[in-house]
């Protein structure tokens, strides 16, 4: 990739430069680059950049139809990895494992990168159906036995949705013993938090102190 203006990622100003890419991987970013290349994209008056990253996407429910998983609403505007699985609901089928999705969906082939998230409300809900209660010691060790099962097979994280049944049917201390499954493998916790109106604040310290208690970033 020739003559165009770069950002590296590094927050600094943009600057002409080559890249040269090898097995689909940029190996090298100079201020010129000589050689042979099967093919050269002429880059003047345009940007490159690392691919971006949306944090918060549910393209998983359209990825359920594989004329859709070429997504590229999302790679014509430079977002190249997806996360999924939010506001409380995996990115696969209740009846099925993480691992029968990633497999799917790299089989069949998608456009983007995807970092599935486990749902709290889908472990919830697989657990203890849509009841309005606290779960008993042997369904919360149920529910977390379920998020590091994920977190194993390729999870990057847990979701939940507060605002939602039956997420909002938890309490906080429930949520934090799930994330502090997904700590040790270096998930983050993604949370579309309790309240945004009137209990806006009480929700955000919420989400602070679930992150504060378990060492799991909080995506928020």
């Amino acid at each position: 990739i020739m003559n165009g203006k770069v950002f590296d990622g590094a927050l600094r100003p943009p600057f002409k430069a080559d890249i040269g890419v090898k097995d689909g991987i940029s190996v090298k970013v100079a201020k010129s680059i000589k050689g042979k290349a099967s093919r050269i994209i002429n880059a003047r008056r345009l940007y490159v950049m690392p691919g971006f990253i949306d944090m918060h996407t549910h393209v998983d429910r359209g990825m359920y139809f594989p004329e859709n998983r070429a997504c590229l609403n999302y790679l014509l505007q430079g977002v190249t990895t997806v996360v999924v699985g939010q506001c409380g609901s995996s990115a696969w089928p209740i009846f099925e494992k993480i691992e029968d999705q990633i497999k799917r969906w790299s089989e069949e082939g998608i456009g983007p990168n995807a970092a599935l998230l486990i749902g709290h409300g889908t472990v919830r809900q697989i657990v203890m159906g849509m009841d309005d209660r606290e779960p008993t010691p042997e369904e919360l060790e149920k529910m977390k036995s379920l998020v590091r099962e994920a977190m194993k097979q390729g999870a990057h994280g847990l979701s939940t949705g507060l605002i939602y049944s039956p997420g909002k049917f938890a309490k906080t201390e429930e949520i934090i013993e799930l994330v502090k499954i997904i700590a040790p493998y270096g998930g983050i916790y993604h949370t579309h938090i309790r309240n945004e109106r009137e209990n806006l604040l009480e929700a955000i310290k919420e989400a602070i102190r679930i992150g504060e208690e378990t060492g799991a970033p909080v995506h928020i």
